[in-house]
Protein backbone atom coordinates (compact mmCIF):
# COMPACT_ATOMS: atom_id res chain seq x y z
CA UNK A 1 0.00 0.00 0.00
CA UNK A 2 1.66 3.61 -0.99
CA UNK A 3 1.41 6.47 1.30
CA UNK A 4 -1.60 7.95 -0.44
CA UNK A 5 -3.77 4.85 -0.04
CA UNK A 6 -2.47 4.81 3.22
CA UNK A 7 -3.82 8.16 4.43
CA UNK A 8 -7.30 7.38 2.57
CA UNK A 9 -6.95 4.43 4.59
CA UNK A 10 -6.38 5.66 7.95
CA UNK A 11 -9.31 8.61 7.46
CA UNK A 12 -11.97 6.04 6.63
CA UNK A 13 -10.95 4.66 10.13
CA UNK A 14 -11.09 7.60 11.59
CA UNK A 15 -14.56 8.95 10.38
CA UNK A 16 -15.92 5.33 10.59
CA UNK A 17 -14.85 6.00 14.16
CA UNK A 18 -16.52 9.20 14.41
CA UNK A 19 -19.61 7.39 13.03
CA UNK A 20 -19.27 4.61 15.40
CA UNK A 21 -19.45 7.42 18.35
CA UNK A 22 -22.57 9.54 16.57
CA UNK A 23 -25.14 5.82 16.56
CA UNK A 24 -25.29 6.16 12.28
CA UNK A 25 -23.79 4.61 9.32
CA UNK A 26 -20.86 6.19 8.02
CA UNK A 27 -22.90 6.58 4.89
CA UNK A 28 -25.03 8.88 7.10
CA UNK A 29 -22.43 10.47 8.92
CA UNK A 30 -21.95 13.99 6.02
CA UNK A 31 -26.08 14.62 6.87
CA UNK A 32 -25.77 13.94 10.65
CA UNK A 33 -22.75 16.49 10.59
CA UNK A 34 -23.97 19.17 7.69
CA UNK A 35 -27.31 19.35 10.10
CA UNK A 36 -24.99 20.27 13.55
CA UNK A 37 -23.28 22.82 11.37
CA UNK A 38 -26.67 24.12 10.55
CA UNK A 39 -28.16 24.52 13.65
CA UNK A 40 -25.25 26.74 14.58
CA UNK A 41 -25.13 28.86 11.35
CA UNK A 42 -28.93 29.34 12.36
CA UNK A 43 -27.98 30.68 15.66
CA UNK A 44 -25.94 33.50 14.55
CA UNK A 45 -29.12 34.70 12.61
CA UNK A 46 -31.71 34.01 14.97
CA UNK A 47 -30.31 35.47 17.69
CA UNK A 48 -30.55 39.23 19.17
CA UNK A 49 -32.16 41.77 18.06
CA UNK A 50 -31.31 41.63 14.00
CA UNK A 51 -34.12 39.92 11.88
CA UNK A 52 -32.71 36.37 10.24
CA UNK A 53 -31.48 37.68 6.73
CA UNK A 54 -30.45 35.00 4.67
CA UNK A 55 -28.13 36.35 1.95
CA UNK A 56 -25.79 35.16 -0.34
CA UNK A 57 -22.94 35.36 1.88
CA UNK A 58 -24.11 32.45 3.81
CA UNK A 59 -24.61 30.37 0.82
CA UNK A 60 -22.54 26.82 1.88
CA UNK A 61 -21.17 28.37 5.11
CA UNK A 62 -22.55 25.36 6.80
CA UNK A 63 -20.41 23.21 4.59
CA UNK A 64 -17.43 25.41 5.29
CA UNK A 65 -17.85 24.65 8.86
CA UNK A 66 -17.91 21.19 8.62
CA UNK A 67 -15.10 21.06 6.52
CA UNK A 68 -13.16 23.12 9.33
CA UNK A 69 -14.61 20.42 11.72
CA UNK A 70 -13.06 17.69 10.10
CA UNK A 71 -9.90 19.31 9.67
CA UNK A 72 -9.34 19.65 13.15
CA UNK A 73 -10.97 16.50 14.05
CA UNK A 74 -8.50 14.68 12.21
CA UNK A 75 -5.54 16.70 13.02
CA UNK A 76 -6.43 15.84 16.85
CA UNK A 77 -5.51 12.03 16.54
CA UNK A 78 -4.44 10.54 19.44
CA UNK A 79 -5.97 13.49 21.74
CA UNK A 80 -9.23 11.74 23.35
CA UNK A 81 -11.90 9.23 21.86
CA UNK A 82 -13.71 9.99 18.77
CA UNK A 83 -16.53 11.71 20.88
CA UNK A 84 -14.20 13.91 22.56
CA UNK A 85 -12.05 14.86 20.00
CA UNK A 86 -15.44 15.90 17.96
CA UNK A 87 -16.38 17.96 20.77
CA UNK A 88 -13.05 19.71 20.85
CA UNK A 89 -13.56 20.43 16.89
CA UNK A 90 -16.96 21.82 17.20
CA UNK A 91 -15.93 24.15 20.28
CA UNK A 92 -13.29 25.50 18.21
CA UNK A 93 -16.13 26.20 15.08
CA UNK A 94 -18.32 27.98 17.43
CA UNK A 95 -15.61 30.77 19.31
CA UNK A 96 -15.08 31.63 15.05
CA UNK A 97 -18.10 31.75 14.90
CA UNK A 98 -18.65 34.31 17.92
CA UNK A 99 -20.95 31.29 20.13
CA UNK A 100 -19.08 31.56 23.52
CA UNK A 101 -18.53 28.13 25.40
CA UNK A 102 -22.22 28.61 27.04
CA UNK A 103 -23.56 28.61 23.49
CA UNK A 104 -25.12 31.84 23.42
CA UNK A 105 -23.45 34.04 20.55
CA UNK A 106 -20.71 36.84 22.10
CA UNK A 107 -21.11 40.57 21.70
CA UNK A 108 -20.94 42.56 18.83
CA UNK A 109 -17.19 44.32 19.30
CA UNK A 110 -16.99 48.24 19.01
CA UNK A 111 -16.97 48.54 15.47
CA UNK A 112 -20.07 45.88 14.95
CA UNK A 113 -18.04 42.59 13.69
CA UNK A 114 -18.21 39.36 15.39
CA UNK A 115 -16.73 35.84 15.49
CA UNK A 116 -13.00 35.33 13.54
CA UNK A 117 -11.57 33.94 10.83
CA UNK A 118 -13.62 32.26 7.79
CA UNK A 119 -16.63 32.52 9.89
CA UNK A 120 -16.06 36.39 10.77
CA UNK A 121 -19.44 38.74 10.67
CA UNK A 122 -20.57 42.15 10.44
CA UNK A 123 -23.71 43.65 11.53
CA UNK A 124 -25.42 45.15 8.27
CA UNK A 125 -27.34 48.22 8.76
CA UNK A 126 -29.27 47.21 5.34
CA UNK A 127 -28.46 43.34 5.79
CA UNK A 128 -28.90 42.47 9.30
CA UNK A 129 -25.90 39.39 9.93
CA UNK A 130 -23.92 38.73 6.72
CA UNK A 131 -20.35 36.88 6.40
CA UNK A 132 -17.43 38.59 5.25
CA UNK A 133 -15.56 36.27 3.50
CA UNK A 134 -18.60 36.31 1.30
CA UNK A 135 -19.88 39.50 0.42
CA UNK A 136 -17.91 40.50 -2.20
CA UNK A 137 -14.93 43.35 -2.43
CA UNK A 138 -15.09 45.88 0.83
CA UNK A 139 -15.23 49.59 0.44
CA UNK A 140 -14.05 50.87 4.31
CA UNK A 141 -17.10 49.29 6.08
CA UNK A 142 -19.51 48.94 3.03
CA UNK A 143 -19.41 45.34 0.99
CA UNK A 144 -20.62 44.89 -2.63
CA UNK A 145 -23.59 43.10 -1.89
CA UNK A 146 -24.80 45.57 0.49
CA UNK A 147 -24.05 48.12 -2.10
CA UNK A 148 -26.25 45.09 -4.90
CA UNK A 149 -28.93 45.38 -1.50
CA UNK A 150 -29.50 49.35 -1.62
CA UNK A 151 -29.92 49.59 -5.48
CA UNK A 152 -33.07 47.22 -5.44
CA UNK A 153 -37.08 47.62 -4.65
CA UNK A 154 -38.30 46.54 -0.99
CA UNK A 155 -40.41 43.98 -0.01
CA UNK A 156 -40.65 40.36 -1.78
CA UNK A 157 -40.20 40.93 -5.60
CA UNK A 158 -37.16 42.99 -5.28
CA UNK A 159 -35.89 44.68 -8.48
CA UNK A 160 -33.08 46.59 -9.39
CA UNK A 161 -33.55 50.12 -8.96
CA UNK A 162 -33.49 52.55 -11.71
CA UNK A 163 -33.97 56.44 -12.99
CA UNK A 164 -34.07 58.95 -10.35
CA UNK A 165 -34.76 56.47 -7.11
CA UNK A 166 -31.37 54.86 -8.46
CA UNK A 167 -29.43 57.87 -8.60
CA UNK A 168 -30.93 58.92 -5.22
CA UNK A 169 -30.03 55.72 -3.67
CA UNK A 170 -26.50 56.48 -5.33
CA UNK A 171 -25.98 59.74 -3.64
CA UNK A 172 -26.56 58.62 -0.55
CA UNK A 173 -24.03 55.70 -0.60
CA UNK A 174 -21.33 57.98 -1.59
CA UNK A 175 -22.60 60.75 1.52
CA UNK A 176 -22.74 58.45 3.86
CA UNK A 177 -19.17 57.26 3.31
CA UNK A 178 -17.47 60.30 3.04
CA UNK A 179 -15.93 59.95 6.83
CA UNK A 180 -14.29 57.12 4.77
CA UNK A 181 -13.33 58.63 1.42
CA UNK A 182 -9.85 61.06 0.87
CA UNK A 183 -11.32 64.30 0.52
CA UNK A 184 -8.82 64.84 -2.44
CA UNK A 185 -10.54 62.14 -4.07
CA UNK A 186 -14.31 63.69 -3.70
CA UNK A 187 -12.88 66.68 -5.06
CA UNK A 188 -11.07 64.92 -8.03
CA UNK A 189 -14.05 63.20 -9.27
CA UNK A 190 -16.07 66.33 -8.41
CA UNK A 191 -14.59 68.51 -10.20
CA UNK A 192 -13.02 66.43 -13.14
CA UNK A 193 -14.76 63.27 -12.83
CA UNK A 194 -11.76 60.93 -12.00
CA UNK A 195 -10.63 59.61 -8.89
CA UNK A 196 -8.98 57.36 -7.40
CA UNK A 197 -11.42 56.24 -4.98
CA UNK A 198 -12.50 52.59 -5.21
CA UNK A 199 -15.92 52.90 -3.86
CA UNK A 200 -16.71 55.72 -6.66
CA UNK A 201 -15.20 53.76 -9.60
CA UNK A 202 -17.00 50.79 -8.57
CA UNK A 203 -20.24 52.63 -8.37
CA UNK A 204 -19.39 54.23 -11.90
CA UNK A 205 -18.00 51.13 -13.61
CA UNK A 206 -20.46 48.48 -12.56
CA UNK A 207 -23.36 50.04 -10.69
CA UNK A 208 -24.71 53.60 -12.80
CA UNK A 209 -27.52 51.20 -14.35
CA UNK A 210 -29.64 53.67 -16.57
CA UNK A 211 -28.22 56.92 -14.40
CA UNK A 212 -26.23 59.18 -16.15
CA UNK A 213 -22.62 59.42 -14.45
CA UNK A 214 -22.46 63.32 -15.71
CA UNK A 215 -26.09 64.28 -14.30
CA UNK A 216 -25.23 61.71 -11.41
CA UNK A 217 -21.59 63.80 -10.93
CA UNK A 218 -23.66 67.25 -10.85
CA UNK A 219 -26.26 66.37 -8.57
CA UNK A 220 -23.92 64.65 -5.70
CA UNK A 221 -22.11 68.57 -6.18
CA UNK A 222 -25.43 70.13 -5.29
CA UNK A 223 -26.15 67.46 -2.77
CA UNK A 224 -22.61 67.62 -0.85
CA UNK A 225 -22.70 71.92 -0.85
CA UNK A 226 -25.04 71.20 1.68
CA UNK A 227 -23.78 67.65 2.99
CA UNK A 228 -24.07 68.31 7.48
CA UNK A 229 -20.75 66.25 7.49
CA UNK A 230 -18.63 67.90 5.42
CA UNK A 231 -19.81 71.05 6.97
CA UNK A 232 -18.91 69.79 10.61
CA UNK A 233 -15.42 68.66 9.03
CA UNK A 234 -15.38 72.75 7.85
CA UNK A 235 -15.99 74.15 11.42
CA UNK A 236 -13.29 71.48 12.80
CA UNK A 237 -10.67 72.76 10.37
CA UNK A 238 -11.19 76.44 11.14
CA UNK A 239 -13.73 77.77 8.88
CA UNK A 240 -16.00 79.02 11.44
CA UNK A 241 -12.47 80.39 12.97
CA UNK A 242 -12.09 82.75 9.70
CA UNK A 243 -16.12 83.66 9.75
CA UNK A 244 -15.92 85.35 13.28
CA UNK A 245 -12.64 86.85 12.89
CA UNK A 246 -12.51 87.77 9.13
CA UNK A 247 -16.19 87.92 7.71
CA UNK A 248 -17.25 90.20 11.06
CA UNK A 249 -20.75 91.91 10.27
CA UNK A 250 -21.01 90.31 7.04
CA UNK A 251 -21.59 86.80 8.63
CA UNK A 252 -24.86 88.20 9.77
CA UNK A 253 -28.68 87.82 8.21
CA UNK A 254 -31.80 85.75 8.81
CA UNK A 255 -31.39 84.83 12.32
CA UNK A 256 -33.55 81.30 11.78
CA UNK A 257 -30.76 80.18 9.65
CA UNK A 258 -27.54 78.81 11.02
CA UNK A 259 -24.41 80.62 11.48
CA UNK A 260 -22.84 77.73 9.51
CA UNK A 261 -24.73 78.41 6.62
CA UNK A 262 -24.50 82.32 6.40
CA UNK A 263 -20.93 81.37 6.51
CA UNK A 264 -20.95 79.64 3.29
CA UNK A 265 -22.89 81.95 1.48
CA UNK A 266 -20.58 84.91 2.13
CA UNK A 267 -17.96 82.83 1.25
CA UNK A 268 -19.13 82.09 -2.06
CA UNK A 269 -19.74 85.54 -2.43
CA UNK A 270 -16.49 86.67 -1.58
CA UNK A 271 -14.31 84.33 -3.44
CA UNK A 272 -17.02 83.52 -6.03
CA UNK A 273 -16.44 79.98 -5.41
CA UNK A 274 -19.08 77.09 -4.54
CA UNK A 275 -18.00 76.47 -1.02
CA UNK A 276 -17.85 72.45 -2.45
CA UNK A 277 -14.30 73.24 -3.20
CA UNK A 278 -13.49 75.12 -0.09
CA UNK A 279 -14.33 71.35 1.82
CA UNK A 280 -12.61 69.56 -0.40
CA UNK A 281 -9.83 71.28 -1.30
CA UNK A 282 -6.84 71.59 0.91
CA UNK A 283 -5.11 74.64 -0.83
CA UNK A 284 -8.32 76.47 -0.43
CA UNK A 285 -8.77 75.63 2.81
CA UNK A 286 -5.61 77.50 3.53
CA UNK A 287 -6.57 80.69 2.43
CA UNK A 288 -9.36 80.26 4.98
CA UNK A 289 -6.64 79.63 7.82
CA UNK A 290 -4.11 82.20 6.29
CA UNK A 291 -6.38 85.16 4.55
CA UNK A 292 -4.27 86.84 1.87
Amino acid sequence: MDEADQTIGFIYEDLKELAYAKGVELNQLDNTLLQQMKTNIDKVYKHGTLDRTKDTSSNDIHKDALGEALAIYRNSKGKGNADERWDFATAKIDRMLGIGPDGELMKWSDDDYRGSGPFLQKKSKSMGVIFVKNSGQQFGNLSSIEIDDRLRSKGLMRQELTGDARKTALMGIVQEQLKNINRSDVYDFLKGGKTNDLLINHLLEDQMGDVDPIIFRNDLRTAIDVNAELKKNAIQWGAKQWCDEMLGPTATGDPKIDSMTICVKAIEAQTNTEAWEFFLNKNLRERLRRPE
